[in-house]
This record gives C-alpha cells, structure tokens and sequence, in this order.
C-alpha cells in the first residue's frame, strides 16, 4: 500500500469519529484505464450498468461453469484490514472457499494473488492452494536471494509488461530483460499483464495491434500466461492457425524485433540511457515482510466509512489466458 494511499485511509477513520451516521451510496462504474491522459472510454452507454457482488456470490456463478478451470483471488491490504480494522480478510477468503466446496477433491484450481509476501505464507500454511506472487512494480531483473525467497512461497508471479519489454514514449528501447528466464528456471510460471484493446496500450513497435502485441511476448519472451481485459482477442489468438508452424511461419505472425523502431529515431530525440547500475532489480529485502499482524478486537460494527477506498470505481475483471492450456478462468473481482 502507498503512502497516499494508507494517508487515505487514516482519514477515513477520523471522519467515523466526526460523522457517526454517513451512508455513503456506492455506484459501479466501468473501468476506463485509458481515460485519463487519453480520454479513451470503454463503452460510455453502459457505464453504470455493472452491480456489486460478494465473494460468496462469485464463488456460487463460477462453481458449476465447466469453461473456467478455476478462479484468482486477489488479496490486498490484508495487514491494515486486521490491525486497524479487525478485519481477518486471509481467514474470511478460506472459509468462502471452504463453504463453497472449493476444498474438495475435483474442485476447480484456485489460485491466490497478492502483493503481499506475508499474505501467501498465511495460506500457504493453510490451505493448498495455487499461490501467485505479484511484482507491483518495473523490475528488469531480480536477485538469486528474492528469486529463492519467492519460490518458498509462491507457485506464480506476475509482472508488468514493461518488466519484459523496456519502452520509452511508446517505443521498446531494447531486447526482453532477464527477468523472465531468471523466474522460469527456478520452476516459477510467469504471467504478464495488462494486455488490453486500446491501441495506447501497446507499444508502437507492435503496430498498435492487440494481437501483434500479445504474440511477440509470447513467442519472443516465452511467457507461460497473459492477464487481459480483453478475454476475446486472447481466445482469438490461442486459436491463430498460424502457430507452432516453425519454420514455416509467415512473417506477420512472427514476434517484432524489439528495439528496431527506436534506433530511427534521431540521437537528439533520445532520452539520456540509463547507467546500468540503475537498472530496477529485484532484492530479497523488498519480497520479504513482516507476519501478518493478530486481528485486532473490535468494540463494534464497523462503519461504511471504516472500509479501505477501492483504487477504481468498480472492481477490476480480468482474464488470465494459460497458453499451454485450453482453458481460460477468470479473475477475482475481490476488493478487500
């Protein structure tokens, strides 16, 4: 969590002291990633058409749906939900679980997602579940000691895509990093996100085509899964007749040579090049964390004003896309 962010939540707590009887009215609201900066809005019409729903909801729509081969949970804020909220969020989303039937024998996979090392180890202590580690920031490598740390609790890790692809002002600036084979050999699967429609999401040497883009991470950085807005153009692509020809390849279906769309530009143009010692990398100190703290005991209820402020209005629904894999499962829309 941010540090204007926890700011954030601290405030909210005093108002509970000044405005006891504030109902706040909450309205779903459409993601618009792109809006700010870009004034790119997904499907105005229907920007408040979206309702809440509860965990116990979401695992009762996907428990029976024979297409998903299982569900991400996304747990965030955990350590401030407990100590200043008593909140027990890791407890809560394992007796959904449980209640749900998702700790049977044939269950769908599910997987758990957060930021937060300390948050992993507690399920890892509990329950057998798919663990995924999320790097919330750019990294191009990462340390043998935070590569072996996050292995002990994790099955998965997710980055950005710019982790993989370094770009400046829209253009990749050179080859893939290491970070990616770094992660593989030690056994973790890697995922990337967010892969989106909105042709600003893509770097220009991708021909601010959606499907360019998602191929040339696939067949040039060999990334085991994408995380998409866009589950439909995922599809598309895992289907591409195209693939896995070798040789026989065509041209427009092999991965863009990152780094060639910036040597155009003119030396006077170019932003100064990193020194190398500055290059983000990953250290076992930023993985690890502290244990989650006790849930602290609560006097009463808490108030609508003592929960944390989502980031967005409505919460994030994303696609994971396993390429090795024929199935697709949906994200979590969890906001905890």
């Amino acid at each position: 969590m941010d540090s204007s962010y926890q700011k954030d939540l601290e405030l909210l707590d005093k108002s509970c002291l000044l405005l006891p009887d504030v109902v706040i009215d909450l309205h779903s609201s459409i993601l618009n990633p792109f809006a700010k900066g870009f004034e790119l809005f997904r499907n105005p019409k229907y920007v408040n058409t979206g309702t809440f729903v509860t965990l116990s909801d979401f695992l009762s729509m996907t428990k029976n749906e024979s297409t998903l081969s299982g569900i991400l949970i996304t747990v965030e804020n955990a350590a401030y939900l407990a100590e200043k909220q008593g909140l027990g969020v890791t407890d809560t989303v394992i007796d959904a679980l449980r209640s749900a039937g998702y700790d049977k024998p044939g269950s769908q996979k599910v997987y758990i997602q957060s930021t937060n090392s300390a948050v992993l180890l507690k399920f890892k202590e509990k329950t057998n579940y798919e663990l995924v580690y999320k790097i919330d920031e750019i990294v191009y490598d990462a340390s043998n000691e935070a590569v072996e740390y996050i292995k002990s609790f994790a099955d998965a890790v997710v980055i950005n895509k710019k982790s993989v692809f370094p770009w400046d002002n829209g253009f990749l600036t050179s080859s893939k990093t290491r970070i990616v084979p770094k992660l593989k050999a030690s056994n973790l699967s890697v995922f990337v996100e967010t892969f989106s429609n909105e042709f600003v999401s893509q770097a220009w040497d991708f021909l601010s085509d959606s499907t360019v883009d998602i191929n040339s991470f696939v067949q040039d950085a060999e990334i085991d899964g994408i995380i998409t807005d866009f589950p439909k153009t995922a599809s598309r692509y895992r289907k591409n007749r195209c693939l896995n020809l070798g040789v026989k390849t065509p041209p427009y279906m092999q991965p863009v040579k990152a780094g060639d769309l910036y040597t155009l530009i003119s030396q006077e143009s170019m932003a100064p090049a990193p020194a190398p010692a500055s290059l983000p990398l990953l250290t076992k100190s930023e993985v690890l964390e502290p244990p989650l703290p006790d849930v602290a005991t609560r006097s009463s209820a808490p108030s609508p004003l003592d929960q944390p402020v989502p980031k967005n209005a409505q919460p994030k629904v994303t696609t994971v896309c396993f390429l090795s894999n024929v199935a697709v499962f949906v994200a979590s829309f969890l906001l905890l």
